[in-house]
């Protein structure tokens, strides 16, 4: 008993030294929105080009929610890409593919949102995806489908949505001419991807961090 509170001070000291070794000085490289910035440590890892800033729109109810432009190679783009993200994650999560997209020779300008309760559209910074009402994110998505449709008129849009955005965006109408590619979209909980004992393992690891993420958030 008499070794018990040292030895925990001395991991609660090697765990802070490890966040304040590897995980802040990321801060300093122009990584940051998040006090984590779990997404962008990844992100980067596997692209070190910067993330463009931050953009906003008005949605229905006169929210003004986030998102990122990358600019296709011409000032006038032959054609535009939006992708949207799954349920917890942030437009930060499609940095690597975009930028990918262009260094293979994409002209696309390419838009990503933060939808409403992800990434610097969590206005209120609850819980990711905390949201007021369950309609919300479909008349989001239709918000700035529209707004891209309307800034580019004539121009074909490309789709790309991702788990719970790609189930979402089947029942989003499209603006006219759009494509849609869904990756991972889960339509059923029957899906072999939603099966419950894979769910659990999500939810299990999730449930393990929240108190690790509390606690850095604190000594951020």
């Amino acid at each position: 008993v008499g070794l018990l509170f040292p030895l925990i001070l001395l991991v609660s000291l090697v765990f802070i030294l490890l966040v304040v070794g590897v995980v802040w000085p990321w801060k300093d490289r122009g990584v940051a929105d998040s006090p984590l910035n779990v997404v962008d440590l990844f992100s980067r890892l596997a692209n070190s080009d910067p993330l463009p800033p931050s953009s906003t729109f008005h949605a229905r109810d006169t929210t003004q929610l986030s998102f990122r432009r990358y600019p296709g190679p011409q000032d006038d783009p032959p054609c535009v890409i939006v992708a949207v993200h799954t349920l917890g994650l942030d437009g930060r999560a499609f940095h690597s593919l975009v930028t990918q997209l262009r260094t293979q020779g994409s002209q696309c300008a390419a838009f990503v949102p933060d939808m409403r309760g992800h990434g610097q559209s969590n206005i209120r910074r609850r819980f990711p995806g905390t949201l007021s009402n369950p309609s919300q994110p479909r008349h989001d998505l239709e918000d700035f489908l529209q707004f891209i449709a309307t800034t580019y008129p004539r121009k074909p849009l490309h789709v790309l949505a991702h788990g719970t955005a790609a189930s979402l965006t089947a029942y989003v109408p499209l603006p006219d001419g759009a494509s849609l590619t869904m990756m991972s979209p889960l339509f059923s909980f029957n899906a072999q991807h939603a099966k419950r004992e894979v769910l659990a393992r999500h939810l299990q690891l999730h449930s393990q961090r929240l108190s690790v993420l509390t606690l850095l958030n604190m000594i951020h």
